[in-house]
This record gives C-alpha cells, structure tokens and sequence, in this order.
C-alpha cells in the first residue's frame, strides 16, 4: 500500500543516530537516480519507441531539477501518487488512446518494492535499486502518456508529403513537478489535452460507441432490400433497433406498427443518411444499409483515429481560419469559435490527393489566368492535342516557347503535336480569364511548395454530387463571391457588386489582404456536426486504413 507522505517522519525520540542513518540512505537513492540521468540510459525508461525525443530531456530535468529526489517512493515505498498515475494510465482508452503505457511492469515493480521493503527496517543497495527503478517507470509512464495527448502518439511526419502537421511540444518537467507537489496527476495531465471542443465532443462520441460494443453491438440487416415509407416487413424491426442504439430514432413505436416502414422512421433514416454523408432521401437503399451494417468495433476505430488527428493540431488557428475537411467536402470560416459561413468543396482525386497541412490566405486574385501544370499539359492535354490540334484555339490557350518568364509566344498549329512525346513536352500552356477557365473568376492565394489553393470553378453542377472528389489537388468552392466577401470585410467599399465586377475582368486583378487569415486542412473521418450529432465520412484517400494501424 502506498505510503502517505513525501519523507518519514520523526518523533521526538528520533535519536541521532537514526536521524544520520535516514539521510545517508535518501543520499544513497538520490546517487542511484543520478547515476540513472546518463543521456544512454535514459530511453529504457521508457520501454518503447513510441514518445516524443522533447520527453526524454524532460525525464533529465525533471530529475535534476528535484536534485535527484524520488518523485513516486520514499524509504518506506510507493506514494500515493503512484497509485494514482496508474488508475490515470488504465482510464487511458478514454482518450481513444490503447497503448498499455507499461501497466504490467508498473503493477510487477510496485509490487516487488512493496515486498521487498516488508518487515525492513533499513533498505540495502538493491531494494533502493528498486525503488529508483520503479520510480524511474513511473515518470517514463507519465511523460510518454503526457507525450502522447499533447502530441499524438504516432509522428505525422513519418507519413507521406500529403500529410503535414506540426503538433504541439513543450518541456513537460514543470508539469510533472507541479502533478507531483499538488498529488493530482489526472488535472495535470488534463492542462495538455487539444483545447478544441471538437476533442472533447469526439471523445464523448467514443464513449458512446464504447458502452454500445460493451453490450454487444447493433444487428446487422439484409443489404439486398430496399425499404422505403409504406413498407412493411419483418426486418423493419432490426432496422428500428438499429437506429435506435445510434440516437437516429429517439420515439418509442408500440408493437402494433413496429413491422411498418412510418414517418417516423423515414425521419430516423434521414438523420443518419445526413450524419452519414449519404443522400438523405429516407429510403434504406443499398448504400444506406451497408453503412449501417458497418460494426461499432470499426466505427471506434474509425473515432480513435480521428482523436489522434485532433492531437496532432496546434493549439490554436488563431481568432478567425478557414477549415476545409477533405472527406466532408466542405469549407467553414470560423471566427471567435463560431462558424460563420460554411459551403461545398471540391478536393482532390485519390491519385490527386488534395493534402492536409496549415497556411495563411494572403492575397485574392480576381479573374485570373490559369497556367497549367506540366504534369497535366503532358499527360491530359497532349493525348487531347495528338487527336484534335485546334484544341487550344477553341479555350484561348496561349503556348510559349518554355516555362522562363522571358519566352517566346508560339503559334500551335506550327508544332507537331503527334511527334512529341510527354517526357519531351516543355512547352508553358497559359490559358486567359473566362468563363471556360478551370480556376473559374477568383482564387484564393496562400502561396506553398505544394501548389493548393482554393478557387472558383465552372463546373457547378458536380457541387450536387455527394462525393466530391475531382480536382488535381486545388479546393474548388461553391460560394466564391460569398469567401471574398468576407475575407474582404475590412477593406472599404468591397461590396457584392464590385466583387461580382472584378470577377468578369479582360486582365487579372490581385487585391491583398489587410491581415492573413489561416487556413487549415483537416482529414476528419469522424467528427461532431454543429448540431451535436457524430458524423462519418469516407476515407476517399484511404488514410484511415493506414493510421489506425500505426495508433494501436
């Protein structure tokens, strides 16, 4: 059992004697944990490979900084705080976090230092080995825990150029020494949790899934149905259970109409064809089924995952950002934490992945040209112009001679398309503003190596799609007048009509921002709507599948 306090006391019968023993064993400890700071030794502490590098220079100054003073024991054994960490680790799945944060070892070493120091008045050289060892587990378990709320417990980085994030860091000794000296180490951990309320909504979601899976899960239905209002069947009442473990169906139905496809379930079906990104059109289809017959063990998956994305976001986006989450095809301007216009996007094909990082908006370029990129001139354009050589003068493409700013203008119907091979292709295809444009009458410019940025598009009509994913990476929007707007507010006289003006000019038009505005790409599969209801989405690019192995 773990003791009470931080030192042994002493009556006043304490002789010197005794008092000198007392210090010349806590002397003894604080060399054990010296010799233990070794920058070598350190990373076994931790036991895996899984923590961030900034948790093992914490580990030393933690320990330098108490001057080698045990933080979890003292002569006579465990501290409270000891205990208390261990019942913080084991509420860890919590946090969507199943990493077992060395229980097995912790709960052996307590109890090997418990026994050892049973019915010992003084402890020798190895039983103070082990209460440094156990002491040492113990804050190697708390900064790798630390480490992973506030930074995730796996680096983005080791994942392709598509993914770019920057977690949050920091020395994590002060916090530890503060959970230590107020003995609450669950509200020290709390202070490194993702201030997003999206966090803490996604992780009541979880626990809502969790009590689900704990009682067995939902039942799945026939996916070779089609079931719609009027409908009366047997496995209408699997479907009715169904919707009601989710919360899509809150009403209580009697017996008598429980086999009867009504208005009431119709409205349950749509809700969770809405939260599902499915077309909410009350009809249990093909599509809809198989979504509901996707088991609640993948669904927590699917929530884990999306938690540890949360992680790996900074602390802040600032007062005001633009958010665009990839498989929700959908953009939000958010200010002072609430959402202030929302619309449609376009992102990015599977094999054109549109990719997930942080920039700032700088500049709106009005009716703007559209240079093409090389890899779509050799390989979507050439093929076009092989069989047609008129296709340029039909969309006013101008061909220059090379990509320098200096080169020559050429006349198309002189080059012989058909000889020319992709990997011999140089030429620069610029194309002028217009309504057959592809960047449309207005970009949105945040200028990076990866070449993103949002813009208008001719093709509104695939805004009426549920899946969206079509560009070559750039974010088409479905309201560009309505983002200029706002991203222009500050500036004076910039109204609807002279935005609607300078989107149909002959030249383009670059108007800069009075401040840069953040905007952030996200890839949330699971998330929180506005109304407070979980929602999934599709992995378009497949990141799922590939993260939740690596969270595990």
């Amino acid at each position: 059992m773990a003791s009470s306090s931080d030192q042994i006391s002493f009556s006043d019968e304490n002789k010197p004697d005794q008092v000198y023993a007392i210090t010349a064993y806590q002397d003894l400890l604080q060399s054990i944990i010296c010799e233990g700071l070794d920058t070598a030794l350190v990373p076994a502490y931790f036991i895996t490979d899984n923590v961030r590098s900034y948790a093992y220079q914490s580990f030393i100054d933690f320990y330098r900084h108490r001057e080698c003073k045990p933080a979890w024991n003292n002569l006579q054994g465990p501290l409270p705080q000891a205990d208390s960490l261990i019942a913080v680790l084991q509420a860890a799945p919590e946090e969507g976090l199943l990493y077992t944060y060395f229980l097995d070892k912790l709960t052996q070493a307590e109890q090997e230092v418990i026994e050892s120091l049973s019915g010992t008045t003084w402890p020798d050289s190895v039983q103070l080995a082990k209460i440094a060892h156990f002491d040492f587990l113990l804050t190697g378990s708390y900064l790798t825990y630390a480490s992973h709320l506030l930074s995730g417990k796996v680096d983005p980085d080791q994942f392709d150029v598509t993914w770019i994030a920057h977690p949050r860091k920091r020395n994590l000794a002060p916090l530890l020494e503060q959970a230590i000296s107020t003995k609450n180490i669950k509200a020290s951990l709390e202070q490194v949790l993702p201030a997003f309320p999206q966090y803490a909504a996604l992780k009541q979601a979880l626990a809502q899934y969790t009590a689900i899976a704990q009682k067995g899960g939902w039942p799945s239905l026939p996916e070779d149905k089609i079931l719609q209002l009027g409908d009366t069947a047997d496995m209408i009442a699997t479907l009715r259970q169904r919707l009601t473990l989710t919360n899509d169906l809150r009403t209580s139905t009697g017996t008598t109409d429980g086999n009867i496809f009504n208005e009431e379930l119709a409205e349950a079906v749509k809700k969770y064809q809405h939260r599902n990104g499915l077309k909410a059109d009350g009809i249990a289809g093909k599509n809809t089924i198989a979504q509901m017959n996707i088991s609640v063990e993948k669904r927590l998956e699917q929530i884990q995952v999306n938690l540890e994305r949360l992680r790996w976001m900074p602390d802040t986006l600032g007062k005001q950002y633009v958010l665009v989450n990839i498989p929700e095809y959908k953009l939000r301007v958010v200010e002072e934490r609430q959402q202030v216009l929302e619309m449609k996007v376009i992102v990015g094909r599977e094999y054109h992945s549109t990719p997930v990082f942080r920039d700032s908006i700088e500049y709106i370029e009005f009716s703007p040209t559209w240079t093409v990129p090389l890899s779509i001139a050799r390989n979507e354009i050439l093929p076009m112009l092989k069989k047609d050589s008129s296709y340029l003068e039909k969309d006013g493409f101008i061909v220059y001679e090379n990509w320098h700013s200096d080169s020559s203008q050429l006349n198309p119907y002189q080059i012989k398309w058909r000889k020319i091979k992709p990997e011999n292709f140089t030429y620069r295809l610029v194309q002028p503003p217009g309504p057959s444009n592809p960047l449309g009458q207005v970009k949105f410019m945040f200028p990076n190596p990866l070449a993103i940025y949002l813009h208008d598009t001719p093709s509104q009509r695939l805004f009426n799609k549920k899946n969206r994913a079509f560009s070559h990476g750039c974010v088409r929007v479905s309201k560009p007048v309505a983002l200029a707007r706002y991203l222009l507010k500050d500036l004076a006289n910039w109204d609807e009509q002279r935005i609607e003006k300078n989107m149909n000019r002959q030249e383009p038009k670059v108007v800069s921002l009075p401040e840069t505005i953040p905007v952030q790409f996200i890839y949330q599969t699971a998330f929180v709507d506005e109304d407070n209801l979980v929602n999934f989405r599709k992995d378009v690019y497949g990141h799922d599948s590939l993260q939740i192995t690596t969270i595990q």
